[in-house]
């Protein structure tokens, strides 16, 4: 049947899925493996739930493993960034058109509401949510080419004027140089939600109070700014150069509390994209078992928190100009993550002062997304190992050349199985995974007698290393199981000097 349509749609081989929907259909159930064209990363600290969007209008927000929703942009159009207002599991999407969308997780489904168009905007340069007491009075920040700082109601998807350049900045900065009017970045005090440090024309920062519509102190830095992050008691903050320089400075002081430095210098690095400034301790080794059965918002450190600076790029450009790292930085020690494609964004995962309330100072891991993969890192720990990840694995890191699926599985091969997946990660992070919303539920162990079709092995075999991985699909999330490399096994089977030899015996007889 599909060498008739083929032959008789595209002669030429061409075979379109759009040609396909003529002749029937097919609704999808689930989604397994890592999305494609990811754009944007958002975390919900309070209900425990991440989002990701991506450049086809994806949207999809996890919880717990076998936690899941999915909804699209109207026309599938780009999402740009993403912002949850924490504790209402409401999610302000920006996409690509400048247009605003609220999806709200509402039981088993998500309910999409469009916010009006506001002309005032002109043309968007960046945002940042403000997090309040009162989860209802959460107000997204849009910053515009114009310098104008303007509110979206994460409720009511209402606009409102937060600050006009004009009457505010121009008259309380007093410079020989033209202002420049874009607004490049709006950073929330973590400590105070009415004070704003904002960016402008990458040259200006500003430290604004919001409750008094005034400007408390600005700075005119030289260098072209790229990233600021607030340290996590709101009296110091850190700005990220184009040269892959890092700055700091006390919002009391006109000067820096030192210059700025290059961590990779003194040689040409490239440009650092983001910057954050958090703290995170570490958790006695003999109580880690007893800590891995908490719920992520009941943890308390048992180490005192030391800071940690992360930023993305900032490499030597010579040699390391062309990878994909992230760099961890605290007083005793570095570490640069390498990933194998791009990353798109970090966040991190802080633990609970109450039930609404965030602790930077005890953050519990990293989530760092990249264009191929989803990675989190365990900041509890001093070696900061990865997590296993629920869901989202890459499925597609190396060609797959064959697949099986096996279901009712014997309860002892299970077993098996699992005690084999545990002995080959052991050396990953026993932290529990930090997006838990939904944990509640009531889940149906595969290794029980009476789940064996929950007892569901997909196997797949891949091109590098001959790798044979098998993955768990009885139920919402496809997890990871373990892999097996089977190149080893046929070492010495397959000698070319053998068949060489031969060839040569041949041509002499």
């Amino acid at each position: 049947m599909l060498r008739f349509l083929r032959s008789h749609i595209h002669p030429a081989g061409d075979f379109r899925s759009a040609d396909i929907r003529d002749f029937f259909e097919y609704t999808p159930s689930l989604r397994h493996g890592f999305p494609q064209l990811v754009s944007s990363l958002a975390y919900d600290y309070v209900l425990g739930l991440m989002a990701i969007g991506t450049s086809d209008g994806q949207v999809r927000i996890f919880g717990a493993e076998n936690v899941e929703w999915s909804s699209t942009t109207p026309r599938n159009t780009s999402i740009a960034h993403m912002y949850f207002a924490a504790g209402l599991g409401t999610l302000i999407v920006l996409c690509s058109d400048q247009s605003f969308h609220k999806f709200q997780v509402a039981g088993d489904i998500i309910e999409r509401t469009t916010a009006t168009t506001e002309d005032r905007l002109k043309r968007i340069t960046c945002c940042e949510m403000q997090n309040v007491q009162d989860p209802t009075n959460a107000r997204l920040f849009i910053g515009t080419i114009t310098g104008n700082i303007f509110g979206l109601c994460a409720v009511s998807l209402e606009f409102s004027e937060v600050l006009l350049f004009e009457e505010t900045i121009v008259k309380s900065i007093n410079s020989s140089k033209d202002i420049g009017r874009s607004a490049n970045q709006i950073m929330v005090n973590p400590t105070d939600a009415t004070q704003v440090l904002i960016a402008f024309n990458n040259h200006i920062i500003v430290h604004y109070n919001l409750l008094n519509s005034e400007v408390l102190h600005h700075w005119i830095v030289q260098q072209a700014i790229t990233s600021l992050a607030w340290h996590v008691n709101g009296e110091y903050f850190i700005c990220s150069h184009s040269d892959g320089s890092l700055g700091t400075w006390k919002i009391h002081c006109l000067e820096p509390m030192e210059q700025s430095v290059i961590p990779f210098g003194p040689f040409p690095c490239t440009s650092i994209n983001k910057v954050q400034w958090i703290c995170a301790s570490r958790y006695i080794d003999n109580v880690a078992d007893s800590v891995t059965d908490c719920p992520v918002e009941y943890l308390f450190p048992f180490s005192h928190p030391l800071p940690i600076k992360l930023y993305t790029g900032g490499m030597p450009r010579a040699s390391y100009g062309d990878r994909y790292t992230l760099t961890a930085m605290r007083e005793d020690k570095m570490v640069v993550f390498d990933f194998g494609s791009a990353v798109v964004d970090f966040i991190v995962v802080p633990s609970l002062q109450s039930q609404k309330d965030a602790d930077y100072k005890n953050c519990l891991a990293l989530m760092v997304l990249c264009e191929q993969e989803l990675v989190c890192i365990d900041l509890t720990d001093g070696s900061w190992p990865l997590l296993n990840l629920p869901y989202l694995q890459p499925i597609h890191s190396s060609q797959i050349t064959c697949v099986i699926h096996c279901s009712n599985i014997e309860e002892h091969v299970w077993k098996g199985l699992i005690k084999a997946s545990e002995a080959q990660n052991k050396l990953s992070s026993k932290f529990k995974w930090p997006v838990h919303a939904g944990d509640d539920a009531h889940t149906p162990v595969p290794c029980a007698a009476t789940n064996a079709e929950k007892r569901q092995l997909l196997i797949t075999g891949q091109v590098f290393y001959g790798t044979v991985k098998f993955w768990s699909t009885g139920s919402v999330s496809l997890r990871y199981l373990l892999k097996i490399d089977t190149a080893k096994e046929f070492e010495g089977c397959f000698s070319t000097d053998t068949d060489t030899g031969r060839t040569e015996c041949e041509f002499q007889s």
